[in-house]
């Protein structure tokens, strides 16, 4: 499942080999079935494997951290 910023969450079921995208302005929250077998990326770069093949992760929070406010704030 996944929640972009403060939209309510939804269902997603991806087969091997398949990839899909999406964008956020704060952030992403998402529920992996199967953490092993998920490759991540955020802004374009990989990030570091989430867990084992068949490991439930919940509520992972991408990013990590808050954003830092800009400079125009």
């Amino acid at each position: 499942s996944l929640a972009l910023d403060d939209q309510p969450v939804k269902q997603y079921l991806l087969r091997a080999g398949e990839s899909r995208s999406w964008n956020a302005f704060e952030g992403f929250t998402l529920t992996v079935g199967n953490a092993g077998g998920v490759m991540l990326f955020l802004d374009g770069r990989a990030l570091p494997a989430i867990g084992r093949p068949g490991q439930v992760v919940r509520n992972l929070r991408l990013p990590d951290a808050p954003p830092a406010p800009s400079a125009h704030e």
